[in-house]
């Protein structure tokens, strides 16, 4: 499950997102059925499906392959030692969190971002989230730590984007150091924006 739906379902639920995707399953039935493409529905949904299957066999390829390297850079300890590095500015980030494992599981999913294992990084970032949650003291309302979280999560900083080169080795593509520039750029860039603009909205707030 991608990261970006697993805090999805966290803030809205998984039974609101099961009737969003029945909605949109019913609304394009009975578009079909008033235009008459029933026929192309047909062989939309038996085409898509085997695609679908396609995609998640690559996918799955390709996460076991970056899963075990991150798995080797746990016992060499790399993971530890890149995840130091970041710990002053986890602790300048989320400087109203006291709760030291709390940061641990933060700076975990953020090391496993970073290094574009995203798959790898859900468990620690739904364990942070929960954690997260507990301390908030407003439970009806996201902390501010809580909307950090999200936003390095979403606008994460990838040194390796594992998913593209995937994808871009499914259709013959080529993933070159120029694309990576990109990426690094603009995710970068994205973060930094998102971090000060979020401190800016909180100043407000107060």
């Amino acid at each position: 499950m991608h990261k970006h739906t697993v805090f999805i379902i966290f803030f809205i639920g998984d039974t609101m997102l099961n009737y969003i995707w029945v909605f949109m399953m019913v609304v394009s039935f009975i578009c079909a059925i008033f235009t008459g493409n029933m026929e192309n529905l047909s062989q939309a949904v038996s085409k898509e499906a085997m695609n679908g299957v396609n995609l998640i066999i690559t996918l799955a390829s390709g996460m076991c392959f970056w899963s075990g390297i991150l798995k080797i850079m746990e016992k060499s300890g790399l993971t530890y030692k890149f995840s130091l590095l970041l710990s002053p500015l986890i602790n300048i980030i989320f400087h109203d969190i006291k709760n030291k494992k709390t940061k641990s599981l933060i700076n975990m999913n953020i090391t496993s971002n970073i290094l574009g294992l995203g798959n790898a990084a859900t468990p620690f970032g739904i364990k942070a989230m929960q954690a997260l949650d507990k301390e908030n003291g407003f439970k009806n309302t996201s902390s501010n730590s809580m909307c950090r979280f999200v936003l390095l999560n979403t606008a994460s900083i990838q040194l390796i984007p594992t998913t593209l080169i995937t994808l871009r080795t499914l259709k013959n593509g080529i993933c070159d150091s120029r694309l990576l520039y990109c990426i690094w750029i603009s995710s970068f860039s994205a973060c930094i924006f998102g971090i000060i603009l979020c401190f800016i909205c909180e100043r407000f707030k107060k």
